[in-house]
C-alpha cells in the first residue's frame, strides 16, 4: 500500500519513523556514554575531557547527519568524510599516545 500524504506533505508513517528514529537514537546516546565512561575509567580521555564532554564531542561530528554533512560540505566519499570525521573526533576527546 502506498503511504499517502497528509495536511501539509506528512506521510502517515512519519509518527511511527520517528518513534523508531527516537528509540534509536536513544539507544546509540546510552551506549556512546557508556564507551566514554569507560574511556574515562581507564584513562584515555584528554586531562580537559570527561565522559559527558567526550560523549557530547562525539555526538557532535558523528550525529545523526554529520556523515552526510561532511559529504555534502566538502564533497567527499563517504569513506573519506568517516576518515576526517575519526580523526577530527579522536584528537577532540583522547589522550595522545605518547602520553599514555
Amino acid at each position: 500500500m502506498l503511504a499517502r500524504p497528509r495536511r501539509g506533505g506528512a506521510f502517515r508513517h512519519d509518527g511511527e519513523s520517528a518513534a523508531i528514529l527516537a528509540i534509536a537514537q536513544k539507544r546509540h546516546n546510552h551506549n556512546l556514554t557508556e564507551i566514554c565512561r569507560h574511556l574515562e575509567d581507564i584513562g584515555a580521555l584528554r586531562d580537559d575531557v570527561d565522559a559527558r564532554l567526550a560523549t557530547r564531542t562525539i555526538t557532535y561530528y558523528y550525529g545523526i547527519d554529520g556523515l552526510l554533512r561532511t559529504r555534502d560540505i566538502f564533497g567527499w566519499s563517504l569513506e573519506r568524510s568517516d576518515q576526517w570525521l575519526l580523526a577530527h573526533a579522536s584528537a577532540a576527546v583522547l589522550r595522545s599516545a605518547s602520553s599514555l
